[in-house]
This record gives structure tokens, sequence and C-alpha cells, in this order.
């Protein structure tokens, strides 16, 4: 499962993609977290908050460069544009998105006629 640790607490955030992928109930569900993209774009270490410090942050009892902003990063609560997603992004068939919008039936007809299954 894909995890963050928070800058100021290191404490792992996790993304949300443990239990989306292994289907655990009692997998962490996905928590947000505030990543410095100031930081990423001047390239120093990634500065990540989970939601408790990212509270914390916005009340002022936590410091950070002036002046820098973050960005929100939602968790991923779907398959949809992950990498080993099955198909393409908007594809509802788990077998993906065949042939341009052939329909799954259509391939089993022709898959029935060209082996007579």
């Amino acid at each position: 499962g894909g995890g963050h640790t928070c800058s100021h607490c290191a404490k792992t955030i996790d993304d949300g993609t443990t239990r989306l992928f292994s289907g655990a109930h009692d997998a962490p569900p996905g928590e947000f977290r505030y990543e410095c993209s100031t930081c990423v774009a001047e390239d120093k270490p990634p500065y990540v908050l989970c939601e408790g410090c990212w509270d914390a942050y916005t009340a002022g009892e936590l410091k950070h460069a002036s002046g820098h902003n973050f960005e929100t990063i939602h968790p991923i609560t779907q398959r949809h544009g992950t990498y080993n997603s099955p198909g393409a992004p908007g594809s509802a068939s788990p077998w993906g998105g065949l042939g341009g919008g052939l329909s799954v039936g259509r391939a089993r007809d022709r898959l029935r006629e060209r082996t007579g299954l």
C-alpha cells in the first residue's frame, strides 16, 4: 500500500491504496495529505502534513516556511487512473476497453464463433 510520512509528527498517512487494492475491510481508509508544492518546485525534500498537523498549521500552531503553498492531495478511492488499472479510465468493464467500444457480448460471440465454445 502507499503511505507517506508526515514531516511534522512522522505518522504514516495512508493514501487509500492498501484498502482499495487489497479489499481488506480493516485496511485504513485513505487520508488527505497536504504537500508543500513550493518545496517540491525548489527541489527540497517533500514537506508533507497529515490531517491533524494540517489543522495545527492552519491554526497557526505549526510553522513552515512563510509564503509556501500547499497542495491538498486526496486519498485514492477509485482504481481509475492508477497505473495497474484494468482498461482505460472511465471504463466500467473489468476487462478494460475492448477494441474501442466493442461490447463484451460481441467479443464473446466472436470467441464462440472462432472456438466453438
